[in-house]
């Protein structure tokens, strides 16, 4: 199971994932934006999907990395709501074949629960409220090697997180971790000069 807030957002941050797979399961949606999650933080509605190549077209791409990295998994989506606003995602995942403890309407239930003790009534949700501890710590990490990447190459936020997220997918590892490479300088992403005039 993972707890995530701001799911499409550039504040998005798991706050909680109770083994590797969830862990991995939430990076891989975060990386290539697209899955059960942020269908149903987007539409506010369970989503359930098996993640399999054959099983489910609707993300192609995130299907076969987890196939490839964690086997056919189903996932289980639930918006998490407070005060009328959807503010996160639980999800499950399961084996194929299995199934939740409790239905679906109870599974909604307490993840609406979950929503409304996390957070504020107000509707004035602060992602960063507490941002450089626990789960922000990695999202303040990504943000800020974002900004590496944009002076590095000269680009925008979106293109310098895009990049960001190109090199987790392909070299396996979590946008965190690459995040933490461009910031202790172990990775960076230099320009070259293709200029007729030569080496710079």
């Amino acid at each position: 199971m993972a707890l995530t807030l701001g799911y499409p957002s550039a504040e998005r941050v798991t706050l909680c994932a109770t083994d590797d797979v969830a862990a991995r399961l939430e990076d891989l949606q975060d990386v290539l934006a697209q899955g059960p999650g942020r269908l149903a933080f987007t539409n506010g509605v369970h989503v359930r999907a098996l993640l399999d190549h054959a099983e489910d077209p609707r993300w192609p791409e995130l299907s076969g990395a987890v196939r490839d990295e964690l086997g056919p998994v189903v996932a289980e989506a639930f918006p998490m709501r407070s005060g009328g606003e959807v503010v996160g995602v639980v999800t499950y995942h399961l084996q194929p074949g299995s199934s939740l403890a409790l239905d679906a309407e109870d599974c909604q239930l307490v993840t609406d629960l979950v929503g409304a003790a996390a957070l504020d009534h107000d509707g004035d949700h602060e992602w960063g409220a507490v941002a450089g501890t626990g789960p922000w710590g990695d999202r303040s990490a990504i943000h800020q090697a974002t900004g590496m990447v944009m002076v590095q190459l000269r680009v925008d936020a979106t293109d310098a997180l895009a990049l960001l997220k190109a090199h987790a997918f392909t070299s396996g590892e979590s946008l965190a971790a690459t995040a933490h490479h461009v910031l202790d300088r172990s990775l960076d992403f230099p320009t070259t000069d293709t200029g007729e005039g030569g080496a710079p």
